[in-house]
């Protein structure tokens, strides 16, 4: 069967979704060097809706202006996907996914900008992955949400990786002003959380539900939440943190300038905490969780207006 090719196309001013294709058990669609513009779906993906199927690919795609109720820009649903070298910018989704977003879905986002997009979780993206999903050299800056995610939001599946991604000045009125992440195993690696804000919750930079993941060689810079964590906000267990700059995060009126960790038995190692301020306690690192570990860790120049200026340690085993 051949494969559906749309190249070089204008899809613009629509009062309904601007492309719904239906692929279960139909070859999959190539969408290349096209613009989706001020498309307006009443259900969900504004500019581009793709359902079921396998091996689609959306490549040098413009979505700009549109909006849905969820998936703003494009909704991907039930298949797997490539996106590579799209620009997401001024969408909205009533619902998840200002930008993008992936329902139960699975692939690769490569090299790819959202700015500007609003939606009521994951401004820029929501990845409500199945499993097997990876982000890699994308751009997530000046996204909001109402709820949680204000430029990612990472929901569900297994294996997901998130790695060199730049997703900064974010803002989420809820939890995770950059990023919410509630997955299993994930890695997010050498990515960049500054300067977001959550502005009634948690995690500033970012909010971690990661059971067994790995967060590594990350920079989490000048975020500020109104509660706990204006770095981050670590729920989870058995999370591994290595070699992360946490600096220069404020917690408005919580705990953990830098992190706020009430997980059990996850490890820090090596990277620094440094110029972070907590509203409460614990400057620095905050931990309530069991079993936790600090070590090789750069601790410095931290301030908490009521106790623990670096370091606030109420867990027990570490």
């Amino acid at each position: 069967a051949c494969t559906p090719w749309i190249a070089d196309v204008i899809v613009r001013d629509s009062a309904a979704t601007g492309i719904r294709a239906s692929l279960t058990g139909s070859p999959a669609i190539r969408i290349e060097r096209s613009e989706f513009l001020r498309c307006a779906g009443v259900s969900a993906g504004g500019g581009l809706h793709l359902v079921g199927g396998t091996g689609h690919r959306i490549l040098d795609t413009d979505f700009r202006d549109c909006s849905g109720s969820s998936g703003g820009g494009a909704l991907i649903d039930a298949t797997t996907v490539e996106v590579r070298n799209c620009t997401f910018q001024d969408n909205s989704a009533a619902g998840g996914g200002g930008g993008l977003y992936f329902d139960v879905a699975s692939g690769l986002v490569i090299d790819c900008t959202m700015t500007g997009n609003s939606a009521s979780s994951g401004g820029g993206v929501q990845l409500q992955v199945a499993s097997n999903t990876r982000m890699a050299d994308c751009t997530i800056t000046g996204n909001s949400t109402a709820g949680g995610g204000g430029g990612l939001y990472v929901n569900g599946g297994i294996e997901v990786v998130i790695e060199n991604c730049t997703v900064d000045m974010n803002t989420a009125s809820g939890t995770g002003g950059g990023a919410y992440f509630s997955t299993t195993t994930p890695e997010v690696t050498g990515c960049s959380f500054s300067d977001n804000q959550s502005i009634n919750g948690e995690g500033g930079g970012a909010y971690l539900n990661i059971p067994n993941g790995t967060f590594s060689d990350n920079d989490v810079l000048g975020n500020a939440s109104a509660s706990n964590g204006g770095g981050l906000r670590l729920v989870s267990a058995n999370g591994t943190l290595s070699n992360n700059r946490i600096d220069g995060n404020v917690a408005g009126t919580g705990r953990g300038g830098g992190a706020y960790v009430s997980g059990n038995t996850n490890a820090f190692s090596g990277g620094s905490i440094s110029g972070n301020t907590a509203g409460s306690q614990g400057g620095g690192l905050d931990v309530t969780g069991a079993g936790v570990t600090v070590g090789t860790c750069r601790i410095a120049g931290n301030e908490a207006l009521v106790r623990g200026g670096g370091l606030y340690w109420a867990g027990t085993g570490g």
